[in-house]
């Protein structure tokens, strides 16, 4: 090796180098060796506690480098109690499922969903959204959801429109009543039939029943052929009676045909 650069390289490494010997570039100094201070809020966001800026497109870096920090099973910041490193890494974790997903970390943004691990939701979803009138806080299922969604449309869309689905409504209100009532008129008729039917038979049983008591009191203390004899006698008084009674329709029915004009031939 020449003596001029051998010179050279003493000067710029600072100690004498053999033929056989290769320059050693110095190590650059790595800022991320160090520990990532954690955010002195109480209630961090995601943001906070991933150092990540709101909007620039979301680097896992940091997330890799709390991770390996706050991990049960590292032997890295052994100073702090177990509980505080348990619940720094579950932060972690969940903040990077926000961050990392572009319709969560939207979600966030926009309405401060997906993130109850401090009382503050972030940016401008901070404040009183959760206790607006109409807010999407208080829904847990898909049937809250869905009427949440029907009010939101009923609330945006024409109050004309709305007036005449309420009269649709109060119409179909009214059909359905009449419809009911129709119903249960044709069901009590048959009953009323029934009924007036049973009491006729009822009054049918009654006198069949006073009749065998009179014939029963009148026969009672008689002899045989006393007995006979009335029996006999009230049957010549039944005939006579239904005699009577068909001579009596015959004469009404010939009445009726004398009463009508005859037929003249055109």
């Amino acid at each position: 090796m020449r003596p001029n650069l051998v010179t050279a390289l003493y000067h710029a490494y600072g100690h004498p180098l053999s033929p056989y010997s290769y320059p050693i570039p110095p190590r650059r100094h790595q800022s991320s060796s160090s520990p990532p201070p954690w955010p002195r809020s109480p209630h961090p966001t995601p943001y906070d506690i991933l150092s990540a800026p709101r909007n620039e497109t979301y680097c896992k870096a940091r997330f890799c480098q709390l991770v390996k920090l706050y991990h049960p099973d590292s032997q890295n910041l052994s100073s702090l109690p177990p509980a505080i490193r348990l619940e720094r890494y579950r932060l972690v974790v969940a903040a990077n499922d926000i961050l990392a997903d572009p319709t969560k970390r939207r979600l966030y943004d926009d309405h401060g969903i997906g993130w109850a691990h401090g009382r503050r939701c972030g940016g401008a979803a901070d404040g009183d959204w959760r206790r607006r009138p109409g807010s999407a806080a208080g829904n847990a299922t898909w049937e809250d959801w869905h009427a949440w969604h029907e009010a939101r449309r009923r609330r945006d869309a024409d109050p004309s429109a709305a007036q005449d689905e309420a009269g649709n409504v109060k119409v179909s209100t009214v059909l359905i009543h009449l419809v009911v009532i129709l119903t249960a008129f044709k069901l009590l008729v048959p009953e009323s039939s029934s009924a007036k039917r049973s009491r006729l038979a009822q009054q049918q049983t009654a006198a069949i029943g006073d009749e065998i008591r009179r014939s029963t009191e009148a026969t009672a203390g008689r002899s045989m052929d006393e007995r006979v004899h009335h029996f006999l006698r009230y049957r010549q008084d039944d005939g006579n009676l239904r005699h009577r009674r068909n001579a009596n329709d015959r004469v009404s029915a010939s009445s009726t045909d004398v009463a009508k004009p005859p037929n003249r031939s055109t």
